[in-house]
């Protein structure tokens, strides 16, 4: 047997703590069995001491358990030897248990069976701690693994071309997160787009992952935003249950003063104008992705001049709750803009994700990208 493989896999000092103190307590009763057995009496700080030796006996076992084998060739003989010495040692008086029969038969072997328990009980604890512990361990393991996948599939976006500033971050409520964050820069055109899959978790993330690789795919063949987005709605439709779909919304920068612009079932993207300091929406005319296999996409154009700043975000942002159960709501984002709207554009993204925590724990992922026309 390999000297460093324990029973009981290693676990924080302070969980350790709990398990030893629970394991004295719970062992240190079989000192207590000794002396209901002997019919000699023993001095109240004998019983406590024997007690407490059978307890710490306990500990010693459960250590050799969660370190390394070696320390069972060290407990093993103190396990036998130290009651053995201590009840040798220990001053005896005359009988003075009163028991009417005398001990029988029955009393030792209820004792015996108290002991058996104990010690069947532990065991079974013990493989119960052993499995469960390697269960999270390996979950753990696959979660993290999906995390590093999900950052992977949606980094953090910062460019800039002749037109555009981009800057863009996603956070996810947990481990893999549904929402989808993405820019394509062909040198010609940058095409700029978020989406939201329903449900959270693995399955979620799974879904944002085929429509990263769709839409990337789509947009190496070229055509209209218009067809792109036709297109991505039947793969979707075509790869998915039939609850599962992903709102989207997407920008393309491919001439100056012009950008044309498609959302499905997705939130209004906001465009705040420089030179008035008000925010206009552009609102979502059509279901969301993968909910009607025939649906017909269009995209329409938005005129913009230098300095107006287009904001494409989440429902994590607009539906994060405080403790009243109110939404923080497009009204706060708006205003947010407004006054923020000029300034450099992570400096804009912290504002607003600063101001959305200070208002609630997130309950969803949370995704912002801000585009700036030069």
């Amino acid at each position: 047997m390999p000297k460093d493989n324990p029973f009981i896999p290693p676990m924080p000092p302070a969980l350790r703590f709990r398990l030893y103190a629970g394991v004295f307590l719970m062992f240190g009763t079989i000192g207590l069995l000794f002396d209901l057995c002997l019919l000699r009496s023993r001095p109240p700080l004998g019983v406590a001491v024997m007690a407490v030796l059978t307890g710490l006996i306990s500990v010693g076992w459960c250590h050799a358990f969660q370190s390394t084998f070696r320390w069972i060739i060290v407990i093993l003989p103190f396990s036998i030897l130290a009651p053995m010495l201590f009840d040798f040692a220990l001053p005896r008086h005359a009988v003075s248990y009163q028991i009417r029969g005398g001990f029988s038969p029955r009393h030792a072997a209820d004792a015996l069976a108290v002991g058996v328990m104990l010690v069947g009980g532990y065991s079974l604890i013990v493989s119960f701690i052993r499995n469960e512990s390697k269960r999270h361990e390996r979950l753990e393991t696959e979660m993290a693994l999906a995390k590093r996948i999900h950052d992977s599939l949606v980094p953090p976006i910062a460019f800039k071309t002749p037109q555009i500033e981009v800057f863009g971050r996603s956070v996810a409520s947990s481990a893999v997160g549904g929402d989808l964050l993405d820019a394509v820069n062909d040198g010609k055109s940058a095409t700029l787009f978020i989406a939201d899959v329903s449900g959270h978790g693995v399955g979620a993330g799974v879904l944002m992952a085929m429509i990263k690789s769709a839409i990337r795919m789509r947009l190496r063949e070229g055509g209209t935003l218009d067809a792109v987005v036709n297109d991505l709605n039947r793969v979707v439709h075509e790869l998915t249950r039939p609850d599962a779909f992903a709102t989207f919304s997407c920008l393309r920068f491919s001439e100056p003063g012009k950008a044309a612009y498609a959302i499905a079932g997705h939130l209004s993207i906001l465009v705040y104008r420089c030179r008035s300091s008000a925010v206009e929406e552009l609102p979502n005319d059509h279901l969301p992705l993968g909910v009607m296999g025939e649906e017909s996409y269009t995209a329409k154009t938005v005129a913009y001049d230098s300095g107006d700043l287009f904001v494409l975000l989440t429902d994590g942002f607009m539906e994060t709750l405080n403790g009243r159960d109110e939404q923080f709501g497009e009204e706060r984002i708006k205003e947010l803009i407004v006054r923020n709207g000029d300034r450099p554009l992570p400096f804009v993204y912290e504002t607003l994700t600063a101001a959305v925590n200070a208002h609630g724990p997130a309950g969803d992922d949370q995704t912002l990208l801000l585009a700036r026309a030069l």
